[in-house]
């Protein structure tokens, strides 16, 4: 039985407090349904945690995906496809992400299934952010290049602002409509359609001032 219904937050931890506590925290603390955030390395051991699960769990989970990770990304080298940086994997009651920090070291974050799949992809990705800016550690070459994603914005009526072209791999798609805008947590997001009539989501990180399509 997880935390979550046991009605406590986080479970008390089984060893000290990193710098890099603080940052796993606010990933798993930002939805209910997040079960625990671990940091693991290449070996399977854990560098530090969050979890509303007891430790020893969180601790066994981020091991085993990360295993079967690498099992993953190794095969995936055999193939033309480019490195594999991240794994999804869903079951009935419960889904998991493990998402690589660097060669050494990956962030396996597990959450119900229930959990708006969008949310947990934004929150662990400005967690990537923060941990490497603390580890000092360089952004890897395979690493997904979102900063080439560069939104032109117009002024709006009711809003400070609205996104009206999108550029990425140095393509220009302009918008003809936004179909609609709301928050989620630190997000800003709004439904845009381009004049081809493909719809899709533009989401605006306002603390980092990134934005990301989904």
């Amino acid at each position: 039985m997880s935390l979550v219904e046991l009605g406590l937050l986080e479970a008390p931890r089984d060893q000290r407090e990193s710098a890099f506590t603080s940052i796993l925290r606010r990933l798993a603390l930002f939805d209910e349904g997040v079960l625990a955030v671990v940091c693991v390395d290449s070996q399977g051991e854990c560098v530090d945690y969050c979890s509303r699960m007891a430790p020893y769990d969180a601790k066994v989970i981020g091991a085993q995906m990360v295993l079967l990770a690498q099992e993953v990304w190794r095969r995936m080298e055999c193939l033309p496809w480019g490195l594999a940086w991240e794994v999804e994997l869903e079951s009935e009651r419960r889904a998991f992400v493990v998402r690589r920090l660097s060669e050494g070291y990956a962030l396996v974050v597990a959450h119900g299934a229930l959990v708006a799949v969008g949310r947990v992809h934004d929150a662990l990705e400005r967690a990537v952010r923060d941990f490497r800016l603390e580890a000092r550690m360089e952004t890897p070459e395979w690493d997904p290049q979102w900063h080439d994603l560069h939104v032109e914005v117009r002024s709006a009526v009711g809003w400070p602002y609205a996104p009206a072209g999108v550029v990425q791999r140095g393509q220009r798609t302009e918008l003809a409509v936004v179909l609609g805008r709301w928050a989620e947590g630190d997000l800003v997001c709004f439904r845009v359609q381009a004049v081809d009539g493909d719809e899709f989501t533009l989401a605006h990180d306002v603390a980092f001032d990134r934005w990301m399509r989904r």
